[in-house]
């Protein structure tokens, strides 16, 4: 199984969301039956990526491998750094270019990207 190996960008939120599978019905008198659907709380990462040219094909390369639902190991950074088998949570690849100067002030372009994912825990 491949292994989702990079990391996000220093400084940018990291947003992990926890929420349990239950279905909920809420009657006319004001009574409410809850059913649970799984036994595992559904957790999704949604998280931003960064990094030049070459960084970013990679990524991209390895998106378009499994943006059909292919699994792979994912370790989340800590404190919840365990490792798990993970899916993208959507089949959406919608990078964000940074224009301008590089830091030595004489090359102007393309100085890197960005794209935000989410991937979701499957087991």
């Amino acid at each position: 199984m491949d292994t989702w190996t990079y990391k996000p960008i220093a400084g940018v939120d990291i947003k992990p969301e926890w929420s349990a599978m239950n279905t909920r019905l809420e009657f006319v008198s004001g009574l409410e039956q809850v059913q649970e659907n799984s036994s595992n709380p559904k957790k999704i990462w949604t998280i931003t990526y960064g990094g030049n040219s070459d960084t970013m094909s990679a990524m991209h390369t390895f998106w378009e491998n499994h943006k059909d639902g292919t699994v792979f190991n994912w370790t989340p950074p800590k404190p919840f750094d365990t490792q798990g088998v993970y899916r993208f949570a959507t089949d959406k690849w919608s990078p964000s270019a940074k224009y301008g100067c590089g830091d030595t002030g004489t090359s102007f372009g393309i100085q890197g990207f960005t794209v935000e994912l989410q991937l979701r825990q499957v087991s």
